[in-house]
């Protein structure tokens, strides 16, 4: 019953395990906000809008989502313009009557300069700036509060996300160099009995440019160099394997942090169809196997 340019939150996902795998791996879970691209009740497919990534799935296959009320959120609608990579960011600025020089700027002050907000942006004119504030969606993590170990130093941060939900990240500090842990999730599904992230459930992915800014936030607040990174706080980062994987090449991207992929870590409980997708990826990281 949705209509183009509504939004709506997942419920519940149907079908066979096929199909259901099939969705999770698109991000299509339980929680998830999903906007309507375009629909019509008669045609096939359907394009939609989740965590800043358009899709298309066919119009059978849709019937198996059961979503909330729809409504219109233009919140939702705005652009996650720190989620988007270069080539990316380079078409939507021209889409928008912009240069293309400019998101080369704009990209540097997002992933090399780590800017709060828009207004940081100094060699951006007011105008821009302005056009930017109405069309996009800037995430910026708000740090809630931080627990310092009196023994090593090791930083503890729970960071406010823009919809109300928190996470954790850690810095750790080796004579190698300081490493960060981050989130992948807002919470967990995988029931691991072991670990507390799953004891709620799990809310929803995050994207790319939240899982980015956790490294941001604590780099600025503590003014050092991260070295490593290792994805193992709360969450599956193979549940939102998509999110995941766009996270890992712009870390390691040469106009951002250029964070060498040797020096990222991501833990998983196993789940074997994506282990088998990142394996054909061709990244350098380390994937380590929770055994439990």
């Amino acid at each position: 019953d949705m209509k183009t340019g509504q939004t709506a939150t997942i419920l519940k996902v149907g079908g066979e395990a096929a199909l259901r795998q099939h969705f999770l791996d698109m991000g299509l879970i339980q929680g998830a906000e999903v906007t309507v691209i375009k629909y019509a009740p008669m045609g096939d497919p359907v394009e939609l809008r989740i965590h800043g990534y358009e899709l298309t799935i066919r119009l059978a296959d849709a019937a198996q989502i059961e979503v909330s009320t729809v409504h219109d959120n233009e919140k939702q609608e705005k652009t996650d313009i720190k989620s988007m990579n270069l080539e990316e960011l380079k078409s939507y600025m021209e889409s928008i009557g912009e240069k293309p020089f400019r998101a080369k700027q704009l990209y540097q002050w997002m992933h090399e300069k780590q800017a709060a907000s828009f207004d940081e942006m100094t060699n951006l004119s007011k105008s821009l700036q302005e056009k930017l504030k109405k069309e996009c969606h800037f995430v910026s993590l708000k740090q809630e509060a931080v627990q310092i170990s009196k023994i090593d130093g090791t930083r503890k941060y729970l960071f406010a996300l823009d919809d109300g939900n928190v996470i954790e990240s850690v810095l750790m500090r080796y004579k190698h160099g300081n490493s960060v842990c981050i989130s992948s999730q807002v919470g967990c599904r995988m029931g691991c009995r072991f670990c507390a992230s799953t004891l709620d459930g799990l809310v929803r992915g995050l994207t790319p440019s939240e899982m980015l800014d956790q490294i941001y936030r604590i780099t600025r607040d503590t003014g050092e160099r991260v070295a490593n990174v290792v994805v193992m706080g709360t969450g599956e980062p193979l549940d939102n394997y998509d999110n995941f994987v766009k996270f890992i090449h712009m870390l390691s991207d040469e106009h951002g942090l250029n964070i060498s992929q040797r020096n990222i870590t991501a833990s998983t409980c196993g789940i074997v169809p994506n282990m088998r997708r990142l394996a054909e990826e061709g990244l350098q990281i380390t994937l380590a196997l929770s055994l439990h």
